[in-house]
């Protein structure tokens, strides 16, 4: 490649890019893509007064204003219903309904947590907020309007309202396990209540860790597997297949988190299981890739890769999309990765050409396209995978450098705290590469800035990491830096027994 600016990639938005940003987004666009996947965003006044947006109040139809958000002329392109649904915490189906049905919706809880989540302005409303959620939807609303006229304020200090929050959808759904009965009929909502539920402990996950939350995640799945035994509508019952199915994924992976890895391999089957009985493609790609890198991690590439290739050539054209492949072919790096470190030299080519077979579909990845659960695989997921896969090519015998350090310092400083357990892992690999590799120094002191996120994460995963950080800088003790951080890693790896 020439070293002219016009020889390098270009963001969308025109600013070209870094020679070693393997992605086609600049970090502010990077930024926004992931702050639209999250909630809704913050519009000015005037848009509000777009002929469609007052014919849907006019109206009194919140479906047709959500239509109207969608459609609006301020945006690029429209909205998908998908990403709309990501941001009200419901199903996509249950926008469709919402916007084409021809009575307007009712529900004063939803109305109220809707409006708050799209920031709709006060004097639009034509219904009075509930009683317990009516303060907590004036404050959020003030809060966008502020912003209107100042900085524009991160989204998840905009997000406060009834049913949004991480205590409140905890405190909502123990006290629907206690209760819990199960119903005559399966409906739209207990669909809803399975990938709320999904939403929820997914998202724990990735903060601190499954363990706190295993049992409660549990619990809710063997309500859920039994609203498969009950009569359910055939229009709902792929979704309800589906729903049940990324349940059971997210509480196998929490197990594979804590390394029960006979729960973690039937809860991963029974989650693929549900995908094929739903013909959900999107879902059965992301099964197998769980079940791959769980293999990966007991070092079997070779069953790794026969589940990789089950989804890479089984999938029909057009069933998964950029970002899946994206994930897909991550996966096969790393499963070949792990054959070369286990010894089989011949695997490193492939491996090398599995990245490029990944950063080559990511480029193409469409969040607006992705089902709701694939928002975690963004740039700082992409490099932080591959980075792992470069980590194991690299201190295989016969490595060398590859790129796994600039790859996993990028990963390290876009995890947001969100994903703290991600971002302390790949923090770990940097330092652990460049105590084996380079200046145990400069590795004490990456390593330093991961351990906050070390010691509050409960992730048998990234204790294992840390040990394997520890045995790397045994050779260099008498540093007083790297003793330092052997000595605050024992006291984590203490706390966490």
């Amino acid at each position: 490649m020439q070293n002219g600016s016009k020889s390098r990639a270009r963001c969308r938005c025109g600013i070209v890019l870094a020679r070693d940003n393997s992605a086609q987004l600049c970090a502010s666009c990077q930024r926004t893509r992931r702050d639209l996947l999250q909630a809704a965003p913050l519009v000015p006044p005037a848009f509000w007064e777009h002929p469609s947006i007052v014919s849907a109040v006019t109206a009194r139809h919140f479906g047709q204003l959500i239509h109207a958000f969608r459609h609006h002329p301020d945006h690029v392109r429209p909205i998908p219903q998908a990403t709309v649904a990501r941001w009200l915490h419901v199903t996509q189906a249950t926008i469709s309904k919402a916007e084409n049905g021809r009575r307007p919706l009712t529900d004063l809880a939803r109305l109220t947590s809707w409006a708050g989540l799209l920031a709709v302005p006060r004097h639009l409303l034509w219904f009075s907020p509930s009683p317990e959620t009516r303060e907590e939807l004036s404050h959020g609303i003030m809060e966008a309007e502020a912003s209107e006229s100042g900085d524009q304020m991160r989204r998840r200090e905009f997000i406060a309202f009834s049913g949004t929050t991480v205590a409140a959808m905890s405190s909502d759904l123990l006290s629907a396990l206690d209760a819990a009965q199960s119903p005559d009929r399966v409906s739209i909502e207990h669909i809803e209540q399975i990938d709320q539920a999904a939403a929820l402990f997914s998202q724990l996950d990735h903060t601190y860790g499954g363990a706190p939350v295993r049992q409660a995640v549990t619990t809710h799945l063997k309500w859920a597997i039994g609203l498969l035994d009950n009569s359910c509508p055939v229009s709902l019952r792929g979704e309800l297949f589906s729903s049940v199915g990324r349940l059971s994924l997210t509480c196998g992976w929490m197990a594979f988190d804590a390394y029960a890895h006979d729960h973690a391999s039937a809860m991963l089957k029974y989650g693929l299981a549900c995908a094929e009985e739903a013909d959900d493609w999107h879902l059965r790609a992301k099964a197998l890739s769980h079940l791959a890198r769980q293999q990966v991690w007991c070092n079997d590439p070779d069953g790794a890769l026969t589940h990789i290739d089950l989804a890479l050539i089984t999938s029909p054209k057009g069933t998964i999309t950029a970002t899946e492949r994206a994930m897909l072919h991550t996966a096969r790096a790393r499963a070949l990765a792990r054959r070369a470190l286990l010894g089989d030299a011949d695997s490193i080519e492939g491996a090398l050409r599995a990245i490029g077979d990944a950063d080559d579909a990511f480029s193409h990845s469409d969040p607006a396209t992705d089902p709701s659960w694939m928002s975690y695989y963004d740039q700082a997921q992409h490099v932080g995978d591959t980075g792992h896969a470069l980590f194991d090519l690299e201190t295989a015998p016969s490595g060398g450098s590859l790129g796994a350090r600039t790859r996993l310092a990028e990963a390290a400083s876009l995890h947001t705290d969100a994903y703290a357990r991600s971002r302390a892992i790949s923090t770990t690999k940097l330092a652990t590469l460049l105590m084996l590799t380079g200046d145990p120094d400069e590795a004490s002191q990456v390593a330093v800035s991961m351990l906050p996120d070390a010691g509050r994460i409960k992730s048998r995963r990234a204790m294992s990491d840390l040990a394997e950080l520890s045995r790397a800088a045994l050779p260099h003790t008498r540093r007083s830096a790297v003793a330092d951080l052997r000595e605050q890693i024992v006291g984590i790896a203490r706390r966490a027994s």
